[in-house]
């Protein structure tokens, strides 16, 4: 584009920053020079609100052309490209260039993605890929000066694309989600897809980027299409099998028992970032905003920054610890019989607390309390500020599905089998109504609560759908295997594994 200039050294110049935000755009004519319409986003070019994602969007159209020799979309007018840009799927660069790696298709296919959501989280983050995509040759029988020609000049374009991305800085990409619609919870009635794992899952899939991905058995990772189950990919573990994966902002993160920790890209699985920990790492990271949290079998809790993997904080607390939650500007983590308060920025300890049992679940924050059960079945409540106790229930059998928070109401499932859901009153709790599965089961993953709805998987591969409010069954489905992990909601499918992987719906 014209308002990129290239000076001495391939250094990088972005003359004025108006790559998405545009207000006074004349083209006349059919042979006239097309500048910035060959790089809109189509939320623009269709009038909606831009952000930091139409930005990387831009980006994105000026790598497919600095790589490719010519922009993603062409037209005679400005209005067929604009319309392209809203309607049509860029060409594949490596139709325009054989002797670019294959891998470079996917980075620039979801940095040019219809969807704001769909791109990659931070422009950082697309960079980052931009660069993996370069590490592997894909034409190896090509001609070796042909690659290295190819590759010298993708170096070239990466540099510059760096420096253009430090221009931008006046129009960050957003650090925390989108504004999100509330996904509706199907009815469960029938399994619309499965996937065979062979033997009981053991962490809870989830989806991005309509990829269903998860740690199968056998520490490995699979990914699979969203929708209908097939395979997109699969990463072996080998001889640092994966941990347990998180998900936020439109990536997969991941440990392994190495102590790596990386960002994938959930549509092709590949690394768009890596920071290794000192030691190995089995429970799933936790996003929030621009700070992914990380705990490690040796008792470390890690910050890491989730567009490029920088290590912000780490903090060495003690062995055994689950997954951290944030609310309330800290981070609260559960080792052994400790519950832990940190601050969120520095990883300073604010408060802990030593339970009398194991405390077995991973905290939930809401309305200025921290909650937790435990090994005894205590349901126990503390001011997240301080650490003051000001709840406690005492349930049929131990907990260890996490406990639940919507409308005033405390849910908590416990291994007896029963779903319980409470009240507030003061410092007491008052029982609102209770719901008993087979006696001969056990609850021990987090049920989903969404939509009004509380989805239940039991040790005995029943899975029941819980009006919320009243604890009414609303149905109830057979599966094969133990669930021993939470359901998991996603494009209108509620997601639950057990010795399968299975998609249920309507």
């Amino acid at each position: 584009p014209s308002n990129i200039l290239v000076g001495a050294g391939d250094q990088a110049v972005l003359i004025d920053c108006g790559l998405a935000d545009l207000e006074d755009l004349t083209v006349t004519g059919d042979s006239a020079q097309m500048g910035t319409p060959h790089y809109m986003s189509p939320e623009q070019a269709a009038g909606k609100q831009v952000s930091g994602w139409s930005d990387q969007y831009a980006l994105a159209a000026v790598a497919y052309e600095m790589l490719a020799g010519t922009p993603p979309f062409h037209g005679r007018t400005a209005a067929a490209v604009v319309h392209a840009h809203i309607y049509e799927q860029a060409p594949a660069a490596t139709e325009q260039r054989p002797s670019l790696p294959a891998a470079l298709n996917a980075v620039l296919g979801r940095g040019l993605a219809k969807l704001p959501e769909d791109r990659y989280p931070t422009p950082t983050a697309f960079v980052a890929a931009l660069h993996e995509s370069f590490l592997t040759p894909a034409r190896p029988r090509a001609r070796r000066w042909r690659w290295l020609l190819g590759g010298i000049a993708g170096s070239i374009a990466l540099v510059a694309l760096a420096l253009v991305l430090w221009t931008m800085r006046a129009a960050p990409a957003p650090t925390t989600n989108p504004t999100v619609v509330p996904e509706i919870v199907p009815v469960l009635q029938t399994i619309k897809w499965d996937y065979d794992l062979g033997l009981v899952g053991t962490s809870q899939p989830v989806v991005a980027a309509r990829t269903l991905v998860f740690e199968p058995p056998n520490g490995a990772l699979i990914a699979l299409n969203a929708e209908n189950g097939s395979l997109r990919w699969a990463k072996d573990g080998g001889a640092n099998p994966f941990g347990a994966p998180g998900a936020g902002a439109g990536v997969v993160f991941v440990g392994d028992s190495n102590g790596d920790v990386v960002c994938l890209d959930p549509t092709n699985g590949m690394i768009i970032w890596r920071t290794h920990l000192g030691s190995g790492v089995r429970q799933a990271p936790t996003r929030s905003n621009d700070r992914v949290f990380v705990t490690t079998v040796k008792g470390a809790i890690a910050s890491l920054q989730t567009g490029s993997g920088q290590l912000l904080w780490s903090r060495q607390l003690a062995d055994g610890m689950g997954m951290p939650t944030v609310g309330a500007g800290s981070v609260f983590v559960a080792a052994g019989q400790a519950l832990y308060a940190l601050d969120i920025n520095s990883g300073g300890l604010r408060w802990v607390f030593e339970a009398p049992s194991l405390i077995t679940t991973q905290p939930t924050v809401a309305d200025g309390l921290v909650l937790v059960g435990t090994e005894s079945g205590e349901l126990r409540g503390f001011e997240a500020e301080n650490g003051v106790e000001r709840l406690r229930w005492q349930a049929r059998g131990a907990i260890s599905a996490r406990p639940l928070v919507a409308d005033e109401a405390i849910y908590v499932a416990d291994q007896s089998g029963m779903l319980t859901a409470l009240r507030r009153d003061g410092g007491q709790l008052q029982l609102i109504w209770s719901y008993e599965t087979d006696p001969a089961t056990a609850i021990v993953a987090t049920p989903l609560l969404a939509g009004g709805r509380l989805i239940v998987g039991t040790s005995g591969g029943m899975v029941y759908s819980l009006d919320a409010r009243s604890g009414g069954e609303r149905a109830a489905l057979q599966l094969k295997g133990s669930i021993a992990t939470s359901p998991t909601l996603g494009m209108g499918t509620v997601y639950v594994q057990a010795n399968r992987m299975y998609a249920l719906g309507p």
